[in-house]
């Protein structure tokens, strides 16, 4: 009955969408971007490498977390897209290549809640920022079932655990500012994503005894995601311990340069590394190797690189940034 109405709920979506002529097409396809990957690791990185550095590692675990409880839900409950849950469901076309995975939670909403929540709560007395994070979240959620890709209780239950990862972030990143506790969150993350791996490895997916689960289809997104979880929070750890890097006191020119040049890295690494590791690795093993150098580049590799260079401009006297 439940499924049903959001079904019927979808099809009033579709029909609107088509007796508009599609004219939103282009609009929700434009907001759902902002909670896929690329553009909440741009912003995180950002803010991260040469804003504030406390409130990109604030970000970065928040995200990290989000991630992996999301597909951990998705893995245990197996739940379809609306349009295998429904033949009458006509998804956006340009929607589907990006509607990886199963359903159940929507991982848009996840990104969504973990990094432009995350900016809410970190500068939560900023109304301005607090409340048009908020619209942001509800737009980005709304586009998922706009474009037919995520039925109501997909983005809900997205909404309501990332809710609870923000509050648990939140407390734990107080817990730091007034002693540290930074290496019970590096095992917690280490061992909760290989939990995870090891539950999925192990879980036997079957439909009245048959075995119905798509490796092809669902894990490579399972892979990427844990696999940036898990280099997320070791090269945040190993960065705490080990580069004293500072987003204070720096010139706006050095704030640019640090963000265009690690993006980029970032990108030729997706986009370049990703298809040579999956042809000689495998979908699984490929995309869980590239998520994992990715998460380690950005919490750890490139701040080293940055930091070592800036210290030999300055050494030699060149630093004109």
């Amino acid at each position: 009955m439940f499924l049903n109405s959001q079904i019927e709920y979808l099809l009033w979506l579709q029909n609107l969408r088509t007796t508009t002529n599609d004219i939103l097409d282009p609009f929700f396809l434009g907001v759902t971007h902002f909670g896929e990957f690329l553009i909440p690791i741009a912003f995180l990185s950002l803010i991260y490498w040469s804003l504030n550095k406390k409130a990109g590692e604030f970000l970065i675990i928040t995200h990290a977390f989000s991630l992996l409880l999301n597909q951990f839900v998705k893995m245990a409950a197996c739940i379809n897209r609306p349009w295998i849950l429904s033949d009458k469901i006509k998804p956006v076309a340009d929607a589907i290549p990006r509607a990886t995975g199963y359903s159940f939670p929507s991982g848009h909403t996840a990104n969504a809640m973990a990094v432009w929540g995350g900016l809410a709560v970190w500068l939560w007395d900023n109304k301005k920022v607090r409340y048009s994070m908020l619209v942001l979240i509800l737009l980005i959620a709304f586009s998922r079932n706009y474009l037919g890709v995520h039925t109501p209780q997909d983005i809900i239950v997205s909404f309501i655990l990332g809710i609870i990862i923000l509050f648990i972030s939140k407390k734990t990143f107080d817990k730091i500012a007034n002693g540290g506790v930074d290496k019970k969150i590096f095992l917690t993350g280490f061992i909760l994503s290989v939990a995870v791996i090891a539950f999925v490895i192990i879980k036997y997916y079957s439909l009245n005894g048959q075995k119905f689960f798509d490796f092809v289809y669902q894990m490579p997104s399972f892979y990427f995601n844990t696999g940036y979880t898990l280099g997320a929070v070791s090269g945040w750890f190993c960065c705490r311990k080990l580069i004293p890097f500072e987003t204070d006191n720096l010139s706006w020119l050095k704030r640019i340069t640090r963000f265009i040049f690690g993006y980029c890295a970032f990108l030729i690494i997706l986009f370049q590394g990703l298809p040579i590791l999956i042809s000689d690795f495998g979908s699984c093993k490929g995309n869980f190797i590239c998520a994992l150098f990715i998460g380690i580049f950005i919490t750890f590799f490139y701040p080293w690189i940055f930091t070592r260079l800036e210290k030999y401009l300055n050494f030699k006297g060149i630093d004109s940034l």
